[in-house]
C-alpha cells in the first residue's frame, strides 16, 4: 500500500493491484475487470498478463469489480445467462454477486471485492496514522517561508526573533549577538557558504531575517532519550551507553575543536552511534554540558532515514538556580537537541541543525571529514559554534551556571546505545564499523584535537586519558603526536562477535 501511495499521491485514493494479474493500475474499473476477465477465460489458451491503472476511490471500484463481467463477441448460451446473472446483480444497490454461479470466472470477481474491502480498511488506517503524523509536524511560530527537500526534511523559514531560543525565561531580554565579537588567534572570520553538499538549498533558501529550522514530529521527542543526564560525564557511569574516547580535565579550557572522519554506521532498532565532541562543567550535582557534532539513528527512532546527521545538545542542572525554581519541569532542565527547546541561538540561515552530512566515507574508499569548533566569546561568554568555515550560532552564557566561566572537561570520541536485545550484545556499530587496528581508510578517526587556552589560543590537549568502556566490541588507538594530523586516534569497532557477546 505504501509503494502505491507514493505511485498515486493518497492513501485515499489507492485501488489495490490484483498480484496474480499483475496489474500496474490504469485504466477505468469497467475496463480493467473486462481485462481480467477476458484473461481468465483464456487461461487455458496460456499465460497472459493484464497492464492497467484505476483512477478511482476505493468505494467506487470495490462495487464496480463486483458488479462487471464481459460479454465475448460470441455467446455460449451458458455465458449469455452468466451476463444476465450480471446484470441482474448491477440493478440491484447492493451487489449480489455472492450468489453461487458454477463460473470460475464469477468467483473470482467475487474475491477481487472481498480482497479491495480488506485494502479499504487497510488504507483508512494507515491515512489516519499519517494524518496524525502529520498534525504533529506543525509549522515552526514566526515562519515567513518553508523549503521541502528531496531527502523528506521539512525546514521552516523563521524569522530570526522569532526563533525558540526567546521562549526560554532566561532570554526574554537577550539581544541577538549576529556574529562574534572577535575570534581565536588564527582563526578567520566565518564565511557564508557551507563546504558540505545540502539537498535542501536545490528547492530554496531561507531569505534574510530568518533562520532554517527542521520540523520535528511531536513523537520524536518522546522516543530519544539523550544520551545524557543531571549526572553526566563520560567518567561515571552510564548503564546501556558504551565510549571509545578521550578526555582531558586538567584545567580551565575555553574553547574546543576536531576534524572528524564522516561514516554512517549501521544501528539496530532504539539504539544510537554517534561520533561527538563534548565541552563538560560543573560537579555532577550542577553539571552543564554541550555536545556535538553527527550521529545515527534508525528512522523509526528518529529521523525518516538512515542518515548521519549534525546534532548539538545541551544540558543543564539548575538544582541550585533560584530563577529556575519557580518553573515547572517543561523541558528547560536537561536542555535539548537542536532547536527543540528553548536555548540554542542560531544567527545563520544557510544551513539548519539535524541536517544529513553529506557525503560520507567508504571502507577502503574515498574518506570525508567535517570541522568542528566550540570556543567562548571572552566578552560575552556565549559558547559559539561553527561548522566548517560558517558560524552557525551560539549558547547564550545565561543559560549555564557552570559553563558561563570556562570548561573543565573536554572530550572526543564515540558513543553507541546497547540495549542487549535477542539476549546478546547489540550489533550496531561505532565510527566506521571497524577496529582501530586498521587504521586509515577502515576505522573512523578525529584528527587535530585542539583546545583554546585562557590566552584565546588553540593549541594540543595535553594529558589526553583514553576510555573504553568494552575494548572487544569498541577499541581506540592513539596516533603519535607532530604527524601532519596532529594530535589523533582511531576508534570504533563492529559490536557483537565471537569476541563481544
Amino acid at each position: 500500500i505504501m509503494a502505491l501511495d507514493t505511485k498515486l499521491g493518497s492513501l485515499r485514493d489507492v485501488l489495490a493491484c490484483v498480484v496474480d494479474y499483475k496489474i500496474d493500475c490504469q485504466l477505468s474499473p469497467e475496463v480493467l475487470i473486462k481485462e481480467i476477465l477476458e484473461c481468465e477465460r483464456m487461461k487455458n489458451l496460456g499465460t497472459c498478463t493484464v497492464t492497467a491503472t484505476v483512477t478511482t476511490t476505493v468505494q467506487e471500484a470495490a462495487s464496480s469489480m463486483a458488479c462487471v463481467t464481459s460479454a465475448p463477441t460470441t455467446q455460449t448460451q451458458e455465458q449469455q445467462q452468466q451476463q444476465q446473472q450480471a446484470s441482474l446483480c448491477r440493478s440491484h444497490t447492493t451487489c449480489c454477486c455472492s450468489t453461487k454461479v458454477q463460473n470460475d470466472v464469477t468467483w473470482k470477481v467475487v474475491s477481487l471485492g472481498r480482497f479491495l474491502y480488506v485494502i479499504l480498511m487497510i488504507a483508512s488506517m494507515l491515512s489516519q496514522a499519517i494524518a496524525n503524523e502529520n498534525a504533529d509536524m506543525q509549522e515552526a511560530k514566526g515562519t515567513i517561508k518553508t523549503i521541502k527537500s528531496e531527502d523528506g526534511d521539512v525546514i521552516d523559514c523563521v524569522n530570526i526573533y522569532k526563533q525558540p531560543a526567546f521562549d526560554h525565561p532566561l532570554l526574554e531580554n537577550h539581544t541577538i549577538q549576529m556574529k562574534p565579537c572577535s575570534y581565536p588567534s588564527e582563526m578567520e572570520p566565518g564565511d557564508d557558504l557551507l563546504e558540505l553538499d545540502q539537498v535542501w538549498l536545490k528547492n530554496g533558501e531561507c531569505p534574510e531575517g530568518t533562520i532554517p529550522i527542521r520540523r520535528t514530529p511531536k513523537t520524536e521527542d518522546q522516543k530519544i532519550a539523550p544520551p545524557f543526564n543531571d549526572s553526566w560525564s563520560p567518567l561515571y557511569d552510564n548503564t546501556n551507553h558504551e565510549y571509545a574516547m578521550v578526555t582531558t580535565n586538567q584545567g580551565e579550557y575555553y574553547g574546543s575543536q576536531a576534524t572528524i572522519n564522516v561514516w554512517n554506521p549501521q544501528t539496530k532498532q532504539s539504539e544510537f552511534s554517534i561520533s561527538q565532541l563534548w565541552v563538560v562543567a560543573g560537579p555532577s550535582d550542577n553539571l552543564n554540558s554541550v555536545a556535538f557534532v553527527d550521529k545515527h539513528l534508525p528512522g523509526e527512532l528518529c529521523f525518516s532515514d538512515h542518515n548521519a546527521r549534525f546534532f548539538t545538545f545541551w544540558t543543564v542542572s539548575y538544582r541550585y538556580t533560584t530563577e529556575f525554581l519557580k518553573v515547572p519541569n517543561n523541558g528547560y532542565r536537561r536542555g535539548c537537541y537542536n532547536l527543540d527547546c528553548p536555548g540554542f541561538v542560531q544567527t545563520n540561515r544557510r544551513f539548519y541543525l539535524g541536517a544529513p552530512i553529506k557525503p560520507v566515507s567508504t571502507y577502503n574508499g574515498k574518506q570525508y571529514e567535517i570541522s568542528v569548533f566550540l570556543y567562548m566569546g571572552r566578552s560575552s561568554g556565549n559558547w559559539w559554534l561553527r561548522l566548517q568555515n560558517l558560524d552557525i550560532g551560539y549558547f547564550p552564557s545565561s543559560l549555564f551556571t557552570s559553563l558561563a566561566g570556562s570548561a573543565s572537561l573536554l572530550g572526543w570520541g564515540g558513543e553507541i546505545m546497547n540495549m542487549g536485545m535477542r539476549g546478546h550484545h547489540t550489533t550496531t556499530q561505532m565510527g566506521g564499523g571497524h577496529f582501530a587496528s586498521e587504521g586509515y581508510g577502515k576505522a573512523s578517526f578525529f584528527r587535530n584535537l585542539q583546545i583554546l587556552d585562557d590566552c584565546c589560543k588553540f593549541k594540543m590537549p595535553e594529558a589526553l586519558r583514553p576510555l573504553v568502556t568494552k575494548a572487544n566490541c569498541y577499541d581506540l588507538h592513539m596516533g603519535n603526536r607532530g604527524t601532519d594530523y596532529g594530535q589523533y586516534f582511531y576508534y570504533g569497532g563492529p559490536g557483537y562477535s565471537a569476541n563481544c557477546q
